[in-house]
């Protein structure tokens, strides 16, 4: 007969503390020295909120794989042969049908995805010209504002000059 770990006699052990225990530290005491290594990482990955949901909408998005089409173009038949499989079972089966298509059908997908991806690249290469037209124009702009500036902090210490 096995002896049982936990006898009805022996109390077992609790964790002592449920959840995490709150540190004594103050948050603003300071921490030790950072290494040039994390010095770096935190100044180029610091988190920016200006840039959050600045995603450019008007970016064009990549194309479509030949097996994403394909899917697209199964996946409705599929579901509507077996209604009861679930999403592993139907990927599984998708990628199986995929394997032993002929190689026209495969021709057929793969062309459609060439055809896609040279489209991809005609519009990267006007929203990248629009895209540095645009800095350009934003550039100006700034040093155009920055030239006012530094011309009215100027045209303020010439003042303050003649008034002595």
């Amino acid at each position: 007969m096995a002896v049982r770990k936990g006898s009805p006699g022996r109390r077992q052990a609790q964790p002592r503390c449920q959840g995490r225990r709150r540190s004594r530290r103050s948050n603003l005491r300071p921490k030790r020295k950072i290494n040039n290594y994390a010095c770096f990482a935190r100044e180029t990955r610091s988190y920016d909120p200006s840039m959050e949901g600045r995603k450019n909408i008007k970016a064009p998005k990549r194309p479509m794989s030949a097996f994403l089409l394909f899917c697209q173009e199964y996946r409705p038949q599929l579901r509507a042969d077996h209604p009861n499989l679930s999403l592993v079972q139907e990927s599984r089966r998708l990628g199986a049908i995929w394997r032993g298509l002929g190689k026209k059908e495969y021709e057929r997908f793969a062309n459609l995805a060439a055809q896609l991806r040279k489209k991809y690249r005609k519009d990267m290469k006007k929203y990248k010209k629009a895209a540095k037209k645009m800095s350009l124009r934003r550039e100006r702009v700034a040093g155009k504002r920055r030239r006012e500036e530094v011309e009215e902090e100027d045209s303020d210490d010439s003042e303050e000059s003649m008034d002595d």
